[in-house]
């Protein structure tokens, strides 16, 4: 018989957008992160998912004790209005030095960059307290292949996630692969990919992945068997959909999984996502499995 679960939900502040795409205009004003938190407590939502940049604005412009400094007060602010910081992603992508990769860039001063920031967005999950650092390898990939080497690539992935394991010996790597979009072909494009490339890490207990289903899609998988293979490693840290129809999800024994459900059609803002916080030291959800996985220590 199933045991009852009990589920805790949360969103990131880029999930009460302005409702623009690539192909049109803003349909909403943008509202404040006061707002968002306070919509975040007026909905029961027990947590916030954070980019470095949502945690510290304009981050690349302040030093580390600034950074440190931000990061206190707003761990400050979640715990007085009883709010837990679910994960810590840093925001790669945006930046001009990383059109060509962050970790894979051909060139050593925008690699050392993505590298400094990813440490830092450690710093910054270690003070909101989680342990959790999700990494979406945008632009891990080419838009020639003959601009890079792919195998030197996957040594230079490795050894960026080998320093931040290093640099804090309790942070989990949640890695979010996608087959393209934005770059034409990442070199992580699937959850073997990525657990594949977790056992060439100093610490593979550590690596885990998160699975977003529109990205198994796209790879031509079905993100139910891209599940389940996560989960025979017991390495599922995290589910994202983009479809409200996913069903319940599974977790390894002792341990427990995230859920997002992004929708915008007929949803109040474009990109609502609703999601059990994953286990923190502050915050433990209750999860039972109810299929056959491999327990795993770290997930």
């Amino acid at each position: 018989m199933a045991q009852p679960q009990t589920y805790r939900f949360c969103f990131g502040p880029w999930n009460l957008s302005e409702g623009a795409d690539p192909y049109g205009p803003t349909t909403r004003p943008p509202q404040s992160f006061d707002w968002k938190l306070a919509q975040l407590k007026k909905h029961g939502f027990a947590a916030m998912m954070f980019h470095d940049d949502d945690a510290v604005p304009d981050i690349d412009g302040k030093s580390e004790a600034q950074i440190r400094k931000e990061a206190a007060e707003l761990r400050k602010r979640l715990d007085g209005e009883g709010v837990a910081a679910e994960m810590v992603a840093p925001r790669l992508w945006f930046s001009p030095m990383t059109i060509d990769g962050a970790y894979t860039s051909n060139d050593p001063k925008h690699r050392q960059y993505a590298i400094d920031r990813s440490l830092r967005s450690i710093d910054i999950a270690k003070i909101l307290g989680t342990d959790i650092l999700v990494l979406w390898l945008a632009r891990e990939g080419s838009y020639i292949r003959e601009s890079k080497n792919a195998r030197r690539c996957v040594a230079l992935l490795v050894e960026a996630f080998d320093k931040m394991l290093a640099h804090d010996k309790k942070i989990r790597l949640a890695i979010e692969p996608k087959p393209n979009e934005p770059m034409e072909h990442a070199y992580l494009p699937t959850i073997g990919h990525a657990l594949a490339i977790a056992q060439l890490t100093r610490d593979p207990e550590r690596v885990g992945c998160l699975i977003e289903s529109a990205h198994a899609i796209l790879a031509g998988l079905d993100p139910a068997d891209e599940i389940d293979f996560a989960m025979s490693f017991g390495k599922l840290g995290a589910m994202a959909s983009t479809s409200a129809s996913m069903s319940t999800p599974f977790a390894p024994p002792g341990r427990s999984i995230g859920w997002i459900i992004c929708s915008t059609a007929g949803a109040p803002f474009c990109g609502w996502s609703i999601r059990p916080a994953l286990s923190t030291k502050r915050r433990r959800i209750n999860s039972s499995p109810t299929a056959t996985t491999r327990p795993s220590t770290k997930w």
